[in-house]
């Protein structure tokens, strides 16, 4: 969106362009209208990044618990095979004494 000064300046050179009776609501109806075109796409691209954001949130999710279940997986699996590693050892050691 333009901003205030720019509007201003936009509708100084609209009103000194038609000068005339009317001049002046004629003008206010010419800004009016740009401001409500400009604020249509304003409102139109907020409205396609908060879309675009939530998707991105909506997919966090997932993924943070999908990387905790394989953290879990992975410290299980190191466990279990450090114990089953660990009672070979001590049959090992049980025989040959």
């Amino acid at each position: 969106m333009a901003r205030e000064p720019a509007f201003r300046e936009y509708a100084e050179r609209v009103r000194s362009q038609d000068p005339g009776e009317g001049a002046a609501e004629r003008a206010l109806a010419t800004v009016k209208a740009a401001l409500a075109g400009q604020r249509a796409v304003a409102a139109d691209n907020n409205r396609r990044i908060n879309q675009r954001r939530a998707r991105w949130r909506t997919q966090a999710g997932p993924a943070i618990l999908g990387s905790v279940l394989a953290v879990l997986v992975l410290v299980g699996v190191g466990v279990v095979l450090d114990l089953d590693e660990d009672s070979r050892h001590h049959r090992g050691r049980g025989a040959r004494a």
